[in-house]
């Protein structure tokens, strides 16, 4: 099996396209500074995120996984939507991710992007 490369580890935890515990497991391989983002959040892996939330294929606690472990990662660039991570990343002291919150992040995504 070919040996992944960070930024390839890195967009694959973005796409959220497979379990997040072997991903960051190979990601420990690496130091956890990285003197700049490999690879930038977009609102189209964001969107995926939630539609597959709202859809029933990951539940709250999935999303919240997955935005904390993305939240403060040298590599990643979030800038574009740190406070959607951070919401969805601290539901305990943000708001608690439901249907109704997915269709207000699906607007703010879309007032980000455009």
């Amino acid at each position: 099996m070919p040996v992944s490369t960070r930024a390839d580890l890195v967009r694959k935890l973005i796409r959220f396209d497979s379990p997040l515990a072997p991903t960051l497991t190979a990601l420990h391989e690496f130091d956890w500074d990285c003197d700049e983002p490999l690879v930038t959040l977009d609102a189209a892996s964001i969107r995926s995120v939630l539609q597959r939330y709202v859809s029933g294929s990951f539940t709250a606690a999935d999303v919240e996984e997955w935005a904390s472990a993305i939240e403060c990662r040298d590599d990643i660039d979030t800038s574009d939507f740190r406070d959607i991570i951070f919401e969805l990343a601290s539901p305990d002291i943000t708001r608690q991710l439901s249907p109704s919150v997915a269709q207000d992040l699906f607007i703010q995504i879309e007032r980000y992007a455009a």
